[in-house]
């Protein structure tokens, strides 16, 4: 992420997957490790629309963040689950 945004110029970055609970779901933690601020709103706002489609949305840890000039957010890794989403 630093590379893509540091040295490519990169204004948006879009993760996939690795937002579970689980010890291997560290997307949300190195984001957040590279980030100079925080996006509360749009993990909420994902957690909120998920629910439609999936119950245990509530546990994603989705986040975004804002490094530089650039906009980071972590993604689902499931494609139809993206798919749904942007549906809404």
């Amino acid at each position: 992420m630093c590379e893509l945004v540091d040295e490519m110029s990169c204004h948006l970055v879009l993760t996939t997957g690795g937002t579970g609970p689980a010890r291997r779901d560290v997307t949300p933690d190195a984001t957040l490790a590279v980030a100079d601020r925080e996006m509360p709103g749009f993990g909420e706002q994902m957690r909120q629309i998920s629910l439609h489609f999936v119950p245990t949305a509530i546990l994603s840890r989705q986040v975004g963040v804002i490094r530089k000039q650039a906009l980071i957010l972590n993604l689902p890794g499931q494609p139809s689950l993206l798919k749904r989403r942007w549906k809404v």
